[in-house]
């Protein structure tokens, strides 16, 4: 029975049982269950009644001792989430999260994100595209489309309209299982019809023709995907393009900043995107957005000149 003195990791293991196992994707449970082995291996012998303030503070220094902010950050959500649950059931009687200060190691420098369509374009010369879906048609059709890596690769011949030049996300291939499989797609938003261009149509028209209608294009029947093959294919493209290499989820970037400059709204990037919401692309691409406000105020410091 759990209690005021039972151990907090196993309070933490039981609580991940009871609300989050069937409730959230495999990935998602993982991380919980990463935070679990944390706490188990960190601070096994801390029981609930020595949870306060000064000790709770303690255990996120420690953790922030060798991690970054903002993995402390999700850590200490996770953490968060279990206690808010031990206090609305009386097992602790004051909040030990409360005044927290996060701290963590500073961040390494951060490697580059997206490429400039200059930069794409001579990334894409170096593809290899043959008459057969693999990894470098995987790289294009993700640059293309600015989808996510498990999403590309749950793609199946059956996703594609080719009379109306459009392609429906409703998946994802889970590459992490040593089998895989299909798995729902990361949020309700992320279910979507996307517009492809008549070429691009047409060359996966060619690819798809003779293939398995229900099976994933990109997924061999007898092989298991690896998403670091697939990154260091695309990082080697990079290197013999003379540009800064970037990772695979990079080309989603890519694909939403070109389209940002371009002047495309933010709401049809997030539509695009499968975005929950446009808080999460103007966070994400803000940088760019402060970059196109400073160009528009320059255009209109321009046009008011004329008129004087």
């Amino acid at each position: 029975m759990t209690n005021q003195y039972t151990l907090f990791e196993e309070y933490y293991r039981k609580w991940i049982h009871m609300y989050k196992e069937g409730s959230v994707r495999q990935i998602t449970l993982d991380r919980y269950y990463l935070t679990h082995r944390e706490l188990k291996k960190r601070w096994p012998r801390v029981r609930m009644c020595d949870l306060d303030h000064y000790i709770y503070q303690k255990l996120i220094n420690d953790y922030a001792e060798d991690h970054e902010y903002l993995t402390v950050k999700a850590f200490h959500h996770h953490c968060k989430a279990a206690i808010t649950d031990a206090l609305d059931d009386g097992i602790l009687t004051r909040d030990p999260t409360r005044h927290l200060t996060l701290k963590g190691k500073q961040p390494k420098p951060k490697k580059a994100k997206y490429l400039s369509l200059l930069d794409l374009k001579r990334v894409l010369n170096q593809l290899k595209l043959g008459g057969r879906a693999d990894t470098d048609w995987l790289i294009f059709l993700i640059a293309k489309t600015g989808m996510r890596c498990a999403e590309a690769l749950g793609v199946t011949p059956e996703d594609f309209d080719f009379e109306n030049n459009t392609l429906r996300i409703n998946k994802t291939w889970d590459y992490k299982s040593s089998k895989g499989s299909f798995q729902p797609t990361k949020n309700k938003s992320s279910i979507r019809v996307i517009d492809i261009d008549p070429i691009t149509a047409e060359q996966f028209q060619k690819l798809t023709r003779k293939a398995d209608p229900d099976w994933p294009i990109f997924v061999p029947k007898t092989k298991r995907v690896y998403t670091s093959t697939i990154n260091n294919r695309l990082r080697i493209y990079c290197r013999r393009a003379g540009v800064e290499p970037i990772s695979v989820h990079g080309l989603r970037h890519t694909h939403a900043s070109l389209l940002i400059y371009d002047g495309v709204s933010i709401p049809s990037v997030a539509k695009r995107l499968g975005h929950s919401n446009t808080i999460t692309t103007q966070q994400t691409y803000l940088h760019i957005v402060k970059e196109l406000e400073a160009r528009d105020n320059q255009k209109i410091m321009e046009n008011m000149v004329r008129l004087s």
